[in-house]
């Protein structure tokens, strides 16, 4: 499990790390920054797509040697991506690296689940989410103290040879375990749940509409939040990286906390009301700001208000669903999860302007992210209050 946690952990940060390196990346190739949010688009809308096509398996062995293939893929893209020097390569490379990274993301999770047992499914399913803000806590901040604020290309490198070095205990961990079980066991209740199915299902229909909504909301705010702290109020990167570090222990902390407890449906509503609400609060107190510091706070809690409100509505809905709807589940989930990604990068990008003082104007922004993080709590409520069946 710690191994299969690593990997989830890295994809996570191949994708997070992206978001405080996109301004001087895009810099760095020589395009205006008001366009960072589109090199975020590029991974998460490729990856959105490929998740579609890529369908967990029943079968644990088919599943460990596929993760193998795009442990390589991702590996060889990550390290490609440090050796371009203009803007539409870096997209394209980016786009790579998406494909390989929403694949591994969705065999990655199944294969977890089906190593787990049912009274583990639900922690081992937390636990696993939790490594995004983990990712957060701990991968982006020493990235960013490895690039020192400017060199992103070393912390690209490293990150691939991260991916090599724990592909290599996956395999040779794994290839012992083989040893002990037999990896041809196939989890019960296999049948697929067909696209068809889902069409018919207004359950299937809620279940991606809030997995949208909720992913939308948080990456309309958070691929511009570190831009605005870099362009407009000129952070330091030992202070980004401060706040990355808060953010993600206190998400990780929070998630933690979630997946060893036990909330009725009321109580996890009223969660997803609060963490909403206080979305709205942080954005528009660290965006109206023109203290640094007041922005760095606003900026560190909305990232646990925001993952920890993401990682418990996924995880309610992917653990409550039996074996046969949830295999389409994880497909669907993970890509709404890397389209709303990639759609709110590029929402973002467009309703940002340039000013003549070379700061940018993020006042459309604020009224667009409000509307989306006050639509989830009311689409979790009517999807609750509806009598949804299969």
């Amino acid at each position: 499990m710690t191994i299969l946690f690593l990997i989830h952990f890295l994809v996570g940060l191949d994708a997070l790390a992206i978001v405080p390196f996109s301004s001087i990346m895009t810099s760095y190739v020589g395009a205006d920054t008001a366009w960072s949010g589109y090199l975020v688009s590029a991974y998460s809308i490729s990856a959105a797509i490929t998740c579609l096509c890529v369908r967990g398996a029943s079968n644990i062995r088919r599943e460990k040697n596929r993760m193998l293939f795009f442990l390589a893929g991702i590996i060889l893209t990550t390290f490609l991506t440090t050796l371009v020097h203009d803007f539409t390569t870096m997209i394209l490379c980016r786009v790579l690296t998406g494909i390989f990274g929403g694949a591994l993301a969705v065999v990655n999770l199944n294969y977890v689940i089906l190593r787990s047992g049912d009274e583990n499914k639900k922690r081992n399913t937390a636990v696993l989410m939790s490594s995004l803000p983990l990712a957060l806590a701990v991968g982006v901040p020493l990235l960013i103290l490895l690039a020192s604020g400017e060199n992103w290309r070393l912390a690209f490198q490293f990150l691939s040879v991260s991916l090599l070095l724990v592909s290599i205990l996956f395999f040779g961990v794994d290839r012992s375990g083989d040893k002990h079980q037999n990896p041809n066991v196939t989890a019960p209740n296999s049948e697929l749940f067909s696209v068809s199915d889902a069409i018919k299902s207004r359950t299937a229909w809620f279940s991606i509409l809030l997995a949208f909504s909720v992913i939308l909301g948080t990456f309309a705010v958070s691929t511009q939040f570190p831009v605005m702290l870099s362009v407009n109020l000129g952070i330091s990167p030992n202070l980004l990286s401060i706040c990355y570090l808060v953010s993600g222990v206190g998400a990780f902390a929070a998630v933690q906390f979630y997946g060893r407890t036990k909330a009725n449906e009321r109580n996890v509503g009223l969660l997803i009301l609060l963490l909403s609400i206080a979305m709205v609060v942080t954005v528009i107190s660290g965006f109206q700001t023109k203290s640094v510091e007041l922005a760095s706070i606003a900026f560190s809690v909305f990232v646990v208000v925001s993952s920890t409100r993401t990682l418990v509505l996924v995880t309610e809905l992917i653990c409550s669903l039996p074996a046969r709807e949830r295999l389409f589940l994880i497909s669907a989930q993970n890509s709404i999860q890397h389209l709303a990604v990639g759609m709110g990068g590029m929402l973002s990008s467009l309703v940002t302007y340039s000013k003549v003082n070379s700061t940018l104007d993020f006042s459309p922004l604020l009224y667009i992210s409000s509307l989306l993080a006050l639509s989830t709590p009311i689409i979790w409520y009517w999807y609750k209050n509806s009598k949804c069946e299969f």
